[in-house]
């Protein structure tokens, strides 16, 4: 066989590396893993970075066509997909928590052959919406504070908010 980085003979190893285009393979070994590369809103597809306002998200990457891809969140089973004839695959995980969100993948091709565990993709939900900031003081532009009723054209609000996440 010969070596295509080099030109050369190779070592005289019987595994053979093949690319389909979005994937690749090993032909007599265990697949490639296969990154979690997209996350996004299942409801419009929309991306999502770091945080996530939402608690299903859809996770999306590429590898061999036909492989089996197997999502896990924090090295718990969250979904299993089939790579199409391009090699995309798309698994959406629901029900979540807020918190981070550590997503891997493993990869099994057509011979039963399972990759490594993929490179971590972490995800924060945040989906509890805050709690309302009840207004603490209202106040006249010269600072006399406001009970019931003012007469003033203008005022000011304060209060406090949380902290965020």
């Amino acid at each position: 066989m010969t070596d295509t980085a080099t030109g050369g003979e190779s070592s005289g190893s019987s595994e053979e590396t093949t690319s389909g285009g979005s994937g690749s393979e090993t032909l007599g070994g265990a697949p490639a893993a296969s990154a979690v590369g997209a996350v996004r809103r299942p409801t419009d597809g929309a991306p999502i970075g770091a945080v996530a306002n939402t608690r299903a998200v859809s996770l999306s990457g590429t590898t061999a066509p036909g492989a089996t891809v197997r999502v896990y969140d924090g090295g718990v089973l969250v979904a299993t997909t089939t790579a199409d004839a391009s090699g995309a695959w798309t698994a959406t995980a629901t029900d979540l928590a807020d918190g981070t969100h550590s997503y891997t993948t493993t990869v099994t091709d057509s011979s039963g052959n399972t990759s490594a565990t993929s490179a971590v993709r972490e995800v924060a939900v945040d989906a509890t919406a805050p709690v309302a900031s009840p207004v603490a003081a209202v106040r006249r532009t010269d600072g006399a504070v406001i009970d019931a009723r003012t007469n003033s054209r203008s005022a000011a609000l304060s209060g406090t908010k949380p902290a965020l996440l």
